[in-house]
């Protein structure tokens, strides 16, 4: 491996997490091991066809294109880091695109699941009041399991209200905590850890820790995930990863009104963009955000434009910026869903004004009356927005 220089390219991640790290030598050390198979014994013999084959390899041995693509991303990085080190004159990763997985939007627990997952009563046990405390800051704080599993007691020693977790990149950030995490903090610490200790820890226990499992050592991810499996077949609930509990912490934030800036600061996402990902609505919510403010028209045709509806209003907000962003409420909502939707051709019509020819768009067939609201009071609180491809459907008349 010395020839790879795998151990100078680690030592290089000067910024990356202990996890990432790990699995940046995971993956290098496939892709090391598969081209010294096929007659490359270092990085030098590697062109973009060994690359190639790598990546048809592993898509036809059956990985998702997500593992794929973060594989890929690897030796992006490092053969990038070779080049620039001087160590290869060539980059072989250059060019070479990634397959492309289904957009997914992040599963949900639903208030209701949320109100049977987490019961108010009293731990019978510390067994029990540790598995509590464990989900309960997931979905409170909306930690990443690596986040939780690092946390140490030192840091709840006085009256919690806040704590400091390290999180991607080595970087921390606060986030408060809720008043049902207090709640077990104050049963967990000192008294309810030291029985746990006492009653179910078999080996020496890790003294920094403030969650443990019952061989003393820090909670893994396995232990985490065997916590929430149990708690949620145990309340009649379909199995969730940890990670749910995250999403879950952000889309209810979302829903209650909060900025998205503000969530993405709770997260520590440094994108605005991965947080954006959360202003998804349930088609729930939209249907009856359609039912009651589209003017009454016919149940056939009212069958035919919600679902119209639902994407235009999921793709506007999707598509509004922080700074500039739509705030409204559901009475202050109105959508104009044309009566009909013609040919690829018709013409999008918005408050009198043409708008140019609109393919594929929901508007008013060429001439035809535009569609207006019957209140025209109805507006965005802040003001104007930019003209976007969906926000042209909102009204915002004088």
């Amino acid at each position: 491996m010395d020839m790879w220089h795998v151990g100078e390219f680690l030592r290089f991640l000067t910024a990356a997490s202990p996890a990432t790290i790990d699995a940046y030598h995971r993956d290098l050390k496939g892709f090391i091991n598969w081209s010294k198979d096929r007659g490359c014994p270092d990085p030098l013999a590697v062109g973009r066809s060994e690359v190639r084959g790598w990546v048809a390899k592993m898509s036809g041995d059956g990985y998702a294109p997500r593992t794929i693509a973060r594989r890929l991303s690897t030796l992006r990085r490092y053969f990038g880091w070779l080049h620039r080190s001087g160590l290869i004159k060539l980059d072989p990763t250059a060019y070479i695109s990634a397959p492309k997985g289904d957009a997914r939007l992040p599963r949900v627990l639903q208030r209701k699941e949320i109100d049977r997952l987490f019961d108010e009563t009293t731990p019978k046990n510390s067994l029990e009041l540790r598995d509590r405390l464990t989900i309960e800051l997931l979905y409170g704080s909306g930690l990443r399991v690596a986040e939780l599993c690092g946390l140490d007691a030192i840091n709840f020693s006085t009256e919690p209200v806040a704590m400091e977790v390290l999180g991607k990149g080595a970087k921390t950030r606060k986030v408060p905590i809720n008043a049902p995490s207090r709640h077990l903090l104050n049963l967990w610490i000192p008294e309810g850890s030291q029985i746990f200790d006492h009653s179910y820890v078999s080996g020496t226990r890790d003294p920094t820790a403030l969650l443990v499992n019952r061989r003393g050592n820090r909670l893994t991810r396995s232990d985490v995930r065997r916590i929430l499996l149990g708690l949620l077949r145990a309340k009649g609930l379909a199995d969730r990863s940890p990670h749910a509990l995250r999403h879950t912490f952000a889309t209810h934030l979302l829903d209650g009104g909060a900025d998205l800036r503000a969530i993405q600061e709770l997260l520590g996402h440094a994108d605005l963009a991965s947080t954006q990902i959360y202003t998804h609505v349930s088609k729930e919510q939209l249907r009856e955000m359609h039912r009651k403010h589209h003017p009454a028209v016919d149940e056939h045709r009212r069958g035919r434009t919600e679902d119209r509806f639902i994407s235009c209003v999921a793709r506007l907000q999707r598509r509004t910026q922080v700074g500039s962003e739509l705030t409204y409420s559901r009475d202050d909502l109105t959508v104009a869903v044309s009566q009909r939707c013609r040919s690829r051709r018709s013409r999008l019509t918005v408050g009198g004004e043409n708008r140019g020819r609109c393919r594929n768009h929901v508007g008013s067939a060429q001439g035809r009356r535009p569609f207006r609201s019957p209140d025209s009071s109805l507006e965005p609180q802040n003001g104007s927005l930019p003209m976007g491809r969906t926000q042209r459907y909102l009204h915002n008349r004088p």
